[in-house]
């Protein structure tokens, strides 16, 4: 491991700095989260953006979760913010607490509530996790955000976690929403998601009912 040393980081140029962390992207070693918090202070936008893109392939380790739960809801630069909200879900369960506050906070982007919904999906597809039931009602609720693309990725996601008591929602959604987000119309996710969770197709992305978003 490289360890870190704040005078020598500082002084290194951004090249150098660029360097380095090509070497720590390619190790994914969560040892090196000390040092990728001290090359996130860099003065150089882009050295602190492939800060963000190196701390994203780092699992298993609470430091570089937290690290990641930082840069999510501090970063300045929202594609660096909406990657690690993204990352959450992949994450400790711990993590689905500011998840669905994100989610819902309406004086966040819509980038963001978006990329919450989608990462409380991805939360509890394959884990069961005690905050389901809960984490569900905060994807419902995304259902009536003002967002076309947080509605539309709110039903995606219910219909990934086949969530039976949201069936009535999304077929209400399906008769109701004239929304056009930008991966596809929010009734036929709306619907598609519905028909997925009771069995009545195998196809959960509407996209693939026609190849497209148009």
């Amino acid at each position: 491991m490289i360890k870190a040393n704040n005078t020598v980081l500082k002084n290194l140029s951004a090249e150098h700095q660029m360097a380095l962390l090509e070497l720590l992207r390619e190790a994914q070693d969560p040892s090196c989260i000390p040092l990728l918090e001290e090359l996130y202070k860099s003065k150089s936008k882009k050295v602190r953006d492939e800060v963000v893109y190196v701390a994203d392939k780092i699992y298993d380790d609470p430091r570089a979760d937290d690290f990641i739960l930082h840069i999510a809801l501090h970063d300045k630069n929202i594609r660096n913010r909406g990657l690690a909200v993204f990352s959450l879900g992949l994450r400790d369960k711990k993590y689905v607490k500011p998840l669905s506050k994100l989610a819902l906070d309406k004086n966040q982007p819509a980038f963001i509530r978006d990329n919450a919904a989608d990462a409380l999906g991805d939360q509890f597809e394959f884990s069961k996790n005690p905050l389901r039931a809960s984490g569900i009602k905060v994807l419902e609720k995304c259902l009536e955000d003002s967002n076309a693309d947080v509605r539309w990725t709110a039903c995606f996601s219910l219909g990934k976690l086949k969530s039976r008591s949201s069936v009535a929602a999304l077929r209400k959604l399906a008769k109701t929403d004239k929304g056009k987000s930008q991966y596809g119309s929010v009734a036929k996710q709306a619907e598609c998601a519905a028909n997925f969770i009771v069995g009545k197709s195998d196809i959960l992305d509407e996209r693939d009912l026609t190849g497209t978003n148009e």
